[in-house]
């Protein structure tokens, strides 16, 4: 009955973080394009004309919003990173350990795996969406200057895909150990 109650906990756990993951990225999505937009319509035209993109909108709405763009992406790949290197000692520690873990920990370590697994993911799918939303929104915008902005863009993928790119030889190994 005990185990019953602890499965529960652990469900009800996994719907709440999963619904502040959504929350807080959907309010992350929003508040980057109401905040550029804001600030592109707030700017008045000075007695210069400004160069503006063929929406009117004034050129300075690409490094803002890069700018943005890149500091919730390396939160995302960072934290992912984070969690990456806890999966990877923990599955280090269930494959060199001989005595029964299950008796020691909270969760069984493939429970475990799965919660890290799923926390991975759902920090890493976001910062992709961001970035190829980047990349849509410079390009729109793109004049000869910006082409820096969207090549940092575009070099955000290899870290994404680096993290993928373990957890799918994690899981190999994985299998490997339990054949």
């Amino acid at each position: 009955m005990e185990n019953l109650n602890k499965l529960f906990v652990y469900v009800s756990t996994y719907r709440g973080v999963r619904f502040i993951l959504l929350y807080f990225s959907t309010f992350i999505l929003f508040s980057l394009v109401s905040v550029d937009v804001e600030v592109a319509a707030s700017q008045q035209p000075q007695s210069q004309p400004q160069a503006v993109t063929s929406q009117g909108l004034p050129v300075a709405i690409v490094p803002g919003l890069t700018q943005n763009i890149l500091t919730v992406i390396a939160f995302l790949i960072g934290t992912s990173s984070f969690i990456l290197g806890l999966r990877i000692q923990s599955a280090e520690r269930v494959s060199s350990s001989s005595t029964d873990l299950k008796s020691s920990a909270t969760l069984p370590p493939s429970a475990m795996h799965k919660y890290f697994d799923l926390l991975i993911l759902a920090l890493v799918i976001p910062s992709i969406g961001l970035n190829v939303f980047g990349i849509f929104m410079v390009g729109i915008h793109l004049y000869l200057p910006d082409i820096p902005y969207l090549s940092i863009l575009l070099v955000l993928f290899i870290p994404a895909g680096a993290i993928l790119f373990l957890m799918r030889k994690l899981h190999a190994a994985e299998r490997r150990t339990n054949v």
